[in-house]
């Protein structure tokens, strides 16, 4: 049991430190695999958006901060294990029904708030589209687990969905859903970054 433990602080603690430094990915590897963002949004017709933020504050907090804070413990204490576990299991079911915008039944996330809505004409999305069109030349691969909190809806004018796109902008990483990665440049995330902020997403700084 304390092998198991000590292994699990160590694997962890190589993980943090190597989180620290991104390494970048060869772009003809990845591309053989995945979208690009310049290609997601070419195929792309729509009326509308809308920004969304979710998986913000409360347990998703306690997963962020507090699991890897108890987890980097040298020697910790019966109750701290017990506390690791049952955050570990709890982070395990966050993953699994909350971990997208939309669940497989189309209900929104309990934890979503929306934050703007533009036509495709307004300033806001058309720099957005701006930001995604950005050739992805230096693709960095950050080792950590993506949270996906920010979110971009594309809608027809009847209302239909066509697309959403989430965006961790804790490891750089886009995803369409379930093994549906968009590779993008790392001056796309920057962008994006800057956008969402002027939006009004509560972005927390790297």
């Amino acid at each position: 049991m304390k092998f198991r433990g000590l292994f699990s602080v160590v694997f962890f603690a190589l993980i943090s430190v190597s989180a620290l430094k991104p390494f970048i990915m060869d772009p003809a590897e990845i591309f053989s695999h995945h979208r690009t963002s310049r290609d997601y949004i070419a195929q792309l017709e729509f009326d509308y958006i809308e920004t969304y933020s979710f998986q913000r504050g409360g347990k998703y907090d306690e997963f962020a901060i507090e699991l890897p804070r108890l987890m980097m413990l040298p020697n910790p204490t019966a109750e701290e294990r017990q506390k690791i576990n049952t955050l570990r299991k709890e982070q395990n079911i966050f993953q699994r029904e909350n971990g997208f915008l939309f669940a497989s039944n189309r209900q929104l996330n309990k934890s979503a708030a929306p934050i703007g809505r533009f036509s495709k004409d307004a300033p806001e999305a058309i720099a957005l589209l701006e930001a995604l069109n950005i050739e992805a030349m230096k693709v960095y691969h950050w080792m950590c687990w993506p949270v996906y909190r920010d979110a971009i809806v594309f809608y027809k004018a009847s209302g239909e969905i066509i697309s959403v796109l989430h965006i961790c902008f804790g490891c750089d990483h886009m995803t369409l859903g379930s093994n549906k990665d968009i590779i993008a440049d790392n001056r796309c995330y920057e962008a994006l970054r800057g956008i969402f902020l002027e939006i009004g997403h509560p972005i927390q700084p790297r």
